[in-house]
């Protein structure tokens, strides 16, 4: 019985590895900024993405929000028949989710600084 639960271990610490990669470079995001984002070490993510180290739930939760995605999705097996089509569409959704989001933080900073503007040469006036 050891050896199954070792077995199992091992696979569920190679589907999270793999998706976790894969997610990471559909948001467009290097190990770095992931880490930076994340609130994790880079060699950590290095280590899990290498398959080195697992994750505490805690850790599971903060990278799939820096991800934007629901954490079950770091552990679907890549050969259940669920992952094929969704897992491409996940990804490419989550890639433009990131996109949109910075778009519209870019957008949200400038109207901001304008608004300043308006301020101070109303203020001068």
């Amino acid at each position: 019985m050891r050896n199954k639960k070792v077995n199992l271990d091992c696979e569920v610490l190679e589907i999270f590895s793999l998706n976790l990669k894969y997610y990471r470079k559909a948001a467009g995001l290097t190990q770095f900024e992931l880490a930076k984002i994340s609130g994790c070490a880079h060699n950590f993510i290095n280590d899990i993405e290498n398959c080195k180290k697992g994750a505490s739930f805690e850790t599971v939760g903060k990278i799939a929000n820096a991800l934007d995605i629901e954490p079950f999705f770091l552990f679907i097996n890549p050969n259940d028949r669920f992952y094929g089509e969704n897992h491409k569409l996940v990804g490419l959704l989550t890639a433009f989710n990131k996109k949109v989001n910075n778009f519209f933080e870019y957008t949200l900073k400038e109207l901001s600084g304008e608004k300043e503007k308006h301020k101070k040469k109303a203020s001068a006036s």
